[in-house]
């Protein structure tokens, strides 16, 4: 790994990544403040998103849904022969 981007930063945060690339990355976070600066924030971030109740959507809308879906399934397009 070369480069650290904000995309590497959150596979971090998750657990995503080998733990070549953690020792990489987090020896990175020891000599690099303004990386140090970004993964501080995405963990505020991802602990904020935890505070949130989640609420499951509405039948109507699931029904509305899976309806669109049936009828967009039932057309067809012509294949050329």
């Amino acid at each position: 790994m070369s480069i650290i981007t904000k995309e590497t930063l959150v596979q971090y945060l998750y657990g995503e990544t080998s733990k070549e690339d953690n020792l990489i990355i987090e020896a990175a976070l020891t000599t690099d403040w303004k990386l140090n600066e970004e993964f501080t924030i995405l963990k505020a971030s991802q602990s904020d998103l935890k505070k949130l109740s989640l609420q499951s959507p509405k039948s109507s809308s699931i029904d509305r849904i899976l309806k669109y879906a049936e009828q967009k399934s039932d057309s067809t397009i012509p294949v050329a022969p």
